[in-house]
């Protein structure tokens, strides 16, 4: 699978943007069929998941009951306006251990699905016993950068430490991932998908680029 990450780039935020891009990965995966989760801001949930038939995630959630929570999301409010699912703890927004394990379960008490990033091997198999769906493993030094994980030994063996630990979740790679050759080492080190953010979103053609990253995965 793909997971794309919008962030908060204007590119992904003004305007009818976020829309402009969710069809685009609508059209791409209607061609190639490889699955693709796009993780939006908050306010973009409902008109992103009306535009679509992806799965959407929200790229955050806090772990609080609904009620006196004044500037939080709530696993309820995202689920109520179309999310499927939640990424949690992603390098630019890291929350702890206990957080981590929190708001999975206020996740899973909404139905929501669970994405969680980590930074390496150990923290994926704490992570682990939390039971969340996916765990992708991203290196803080690459991302949003131009180079790839996988494309050193260095980043290559942080990667098969990772897969080594045959978690529970389905393990997901990222960092500087950003074409089909990216893809197809991130499978062969045994992840089943890649997660990116700048490499999509930033493009001058975004369909181009999604479309070279599905053919990794029948190379």
């Amino acid at each position: 699978m793909i997971v794309v990450n919008f962030k908060t780039y204007p590119e992904a935020t003004v305007n009818d943007q976020p829309i402009k891009l969710a069809i685009t990965c609508q059209e791409v995966f209607n061609t190639y069929h490889i699955p693709i989760i796009l993780c939006v801001q908050a306010t973009d949930i409902f008109k992103v998941t009306q535009s679509v038939s992806l799965p959407v995630y929200a790229q955050h959630i806090d772990p609080y009951e609904p009620g006196k929570h004044t500037g939080y999301v709530s696993a309820l409010a995202i689920r109520q306006n179309g999310a499927l699912g939640v990424m949690i703890n992603h390098s630019e927004h890291r929350i702890g251990m206990e957080l981590i394990q929190k708001n999975i379960a206020a996740a899973k008490s909404e139905g929501l699905k669970t994405l969680v990033c980590v930074e390496n091997a150990l923290e994926a198999e704490t992570v682990d016993h939390f039971n969340p769906d996916m765990i992708a493993l991203e290196d803080p030094v690459l991302i949003g950068g131009t180079v790839s994980i996988v494309a050193n030994p260095e980043g290559k063996q942080k990667v098969e430490e990772f897969v080594s630990k045959h978690l529970q979740a389905l393990p997901l790679v990222g960092a500087g991932v950003k074409d089909k050759e990216d893809v197809a080492v991130s499978l062969q080190l045994g992840a089943k998908g890649v997660l990116l953010a700048s490499g999509v979103t930033l493009a001058p053609d975004p369909k181009t680029v999604l479309s070279n990253l599905c053919e990794g995965f029948a190379s």
